[in-house]
């Protein structure tokens, strides 16, 4: 009698492991069919751009796109002290190149946009290029040292003399600087054209010979463990990011040249000399 019990007892948990062990199992094929999340560190001035390229990503493809966005120079340091990110799009050339020679990306850098600094006034009724040289009032941009947005504000702001007193409102991104102006602690400001497009009146887009060209570029990095599915977003912002990034207040990646864009397939395309003048004059006569 108490062996029949025992029996009884030993079949019963054997089927609930076996049913448990099917739950288990049944879930992990389910998991396993979902497209796993591509985590990328963005800029924080491509925060919105990559947001809506992203969503039509997930649409297209099933895969997510996990974004963090804070300043090239904060994120640069998260990755170099091992953040698990699969892809890096900085606002400038120096720190993804700076990851390609520690040995930390997949193929050299590449380019994906190229920034437009813009001045922005909300309160301003027009606002003109005459209006920037003689601003006399506190005004905000990103960190020089951190941004390459607020490198480029830096070189307006010593190219014109712009005071100091009171000092300006520096943030530690172009988002940052962006947020002072909105909240009305600082009248106006060096912003990306990106973030105030959409304000003709109230913002200006400065000249390119006023400060160096913002080359935004990325790397895929080494450490990824999902390579593939990068390297086919990757090719999926070279394909389909151009009207976007028109429409959003950016320059489209003239020199997707790069020789050793690491796509496979992507067709490279090298511009001459004289492609590259033509394009700057054809940018500044959009500029005004």
């Amino acid at each position: 009698m108490t062996k029949r019990i025992l029996g009884i007892i030993v079949c019963r948990r054997c089927a609930i492991f076996l049913t448990v062990l099917a739950l288990f199992s049944a879930s992990g094929t389910a998991f396993a069919k979902e497209p796993r999340a591509i985590n990328v560190a963005v800029a924080a001035n491509f925060y919105q751009p990559l947001k809506r390229l992203s969503e039509q990503y997930r649409q297209e493809t099933g895969v997510a796109i996990n974004i963090s966005a804070a300043s090239t120079g904060v994120l640069f340091q998260q990755i170099v002290h091992g953040a698990p990110f699969d892809l890096y799009l900085a606002a400038d050339a120096d720190r993804p190149q700076q990851l390609h020679e520690r040995g930390l990306s997949l193929g050299e850098p590449f380019v994906y946009a190229r920034g437009v600094l813009a001045f922005w006034c909300p309160g301003c009724r027009d606002v003109s290029l005459d209006v920037v040289k003689r601003w006399q009032d506190q005004f905000s941009m990103a960190n020089p040292k951190t941004a390459p947005y607020g490198a480029a504000a830096s070189q307006v702001v010593q190219r014109f003399a712009l005071p100091n007193d009171p000092a300006p409102a520096v943030g530690n991104s172009v988002s940052q600087a962006y947020q002072f102006i909105s909240t009305g602690n600082v009248k106006a400001g060096f912003v990306a054209y990106s973030q105030v497009v959409d304000q003709p009146i109230n913002a200006i887009k400065l000249p390119f010979e006023w400060y160096s060209p913002i080359v935004q570029k990325g790397v895929i990095l080494k450490r990824s463990e999902n390579l593939d599915k990068v390297r086919q977003f990757v090719q999926f912002l070279a394909e389909q990011s151009g009207p976007v990034l028109t429409e959003m207040g950016y320059l489209p990646a003239m020199d997707l040249s790069l020789k050793e864009f690491p796509v496979k397939g992507l067709a490279a395309k090298e511009l001459s000399a004289n492609e590259l003048a033509a394009s700057e004059l054809a940018a500044r006569g959009a500029n005004g």
